[in-house]
């Protein structure tokens, strides 16, 4: 499943990175923190990589807001509240960091992708035009 910018609408790209990262908000808040104060934040990392590799680099870039917000919301004291403690704010930024870099390497690596595959069927269109190759 791959989306590609023209085959599926902005919209629904950005539908996906929504569905994705509130599924694995949902998955952390089911894991217990053990031995620990910090939630498993595993899931909304890969919610948002996730995101920049089906959805393109603005669906990326809006699951690392809404993971952010999440996180802050519902696992930073006081919770429900969005409201910045300042001692836990390096571990938030560090999330966010770490989040968008992930965003950044799935989008690029999708274009990647994409560009190889588009260059490995204009091969084939030249390789089956070229008088003399072999093909019958």
């Amino acid at each position: 499943m791959r989306f590609g910018k023209g085959s599926v609408s902005v919209v629904a790209r950005y539908a996906f990175a929504l569905l994705v990262v509130a599924v694995a908000g949902g998955a952390t808040l089911l894991i217990p923190t053990v031995g620990s104060d910090r939630p498993f934040l595993l899931f909304l990392f890969g919610a948002v990589v996730a995101s920049g590799w089906f959805g393109g680099v603005g669906p990326g870039w809006f699951a690392v807001l809404l993971a952010t917000l999440l996180i802050d919301f519902f696992f930073i004291p006081p919770l429900y509240a969005i409201t910045g403690n300042i001692e836990d704010l390096p571990w938030l930024v560090g999330f966010a960091i770490c989040a968008a870099a992930g965003n950044m390497l799935g989008s690029r690596y999708r274009s990647l992708e994409q560009e190889l595959h588009e260059t490995r069927e204009r091969l084939r269109t030249y390789e089956d035009r070229s008088p003399g190759t072999g093909n019958p």
